[in-house]
């Protein structure tokens, strides 16, 4: 039986703590190098009682470009810190530190990208289909980046493992999602709460940021037991704890 969300809520609390700071690095990087990257080629200075961008209508095509690159250096960043995040909370046993997880998930970049590429576009085209095939199939290809990190199964075979793993216990797998997800609205919802009674800057950005650097973590930890659970129920047949 897979283990109920208020066990895998602890474990993964329990996770999360021991490896808090390895994670919010790893989370953290995808977000401060884009903008490191920003402030070197883009200079701001004070005009006029406020920030503006030297030279930028000078630079024409260039801008494109170098604006091009950023994004696709922050679209690399993002998967690779999302492989790199899965590497850590995998090996928690052996505490894989920050630089051995990111030399990992480079290795994995590609793999995962068509993973969800593939999940992605199966999920979205169903929802367009009366938005309930959608959701099976969410549930369904939701562990389909373990598999790929875990097993080594990349493509479809990643998907077709995911489902396989869900066989039998989709309801189950489906509100013990929902729960994070619900979990994941509170937070931000206290973020802002916070963030807006203080009144320190923009409290749509903070309050994205604070939710992605702390939950992102938690919420692969949480998705990860789960999956490992399944992939036990279906190599022994049982996990051995309370019920609903």
């Amino acid at each position: 039986m897979l283990s109920n969300a208020n066990v895998l809520l602890k474990q993964s609390w329990e996770i999360y703590k021991k490896r808090f700071w390895t994670l919010l690095v790893i989370v953290i990087v995808p977000l401060f190098v884009p903008s490191l990257l920003v402030s070197i080629l883009f200079p701001l200075k004070m005009k006029s009682g406020h920030f503006g961008v030297e030279s930028l209508s000078s630079l024409g095509l260039g801008l494109l470009m170098i604006i091009f690159l950023l994004t696709l250096i922050s679209a690399i960043l993002h998967l690779w810190s999302h492989v790199a995040l899965i590497y850590a909370i995998k090996d928690r046993e052996e505490n894989t530190g920050i630089k051995e997880s990111f030399r990992q998930g480079w290795n994995k970049i590609a793999s995962f990208f068509w993973v969800y590429l593939l999940s992605d576009f199966i999920i979205i085209g169903g929802l367009f289909l009366f938005f309930v095939p959608g959701l099976i199939f969410l549930v369904w290809f939701i562990f389909a980046p373990f598999a790929l990190i875990v097993e080594n199964k990349k493509g479809f075979s990643a998907l077709l493992a995911s489902k396989e793993y869900v066989r039998g216990n989709w309801l189950s797998v489906f509100w013990r999602f929902l729960i994070i997800m619900v979990l994941m609205w509170v937070i931000f919802w206290v973020i802002s709460s916070v963030v807006g009674f203080i009144g320190i800057g923009n409290v749509s950005r903070i309050k994205l940021y604070a939710g992605y650097i702390l939950f992102t973590p938690f919420s692969i930890i949480y998705l990860l037991l789960i999956y490992e659970n399944l992939k036990k129920i279906k190599t022994t047949g049982s996990i051995s704890q309370k019920p609903d």
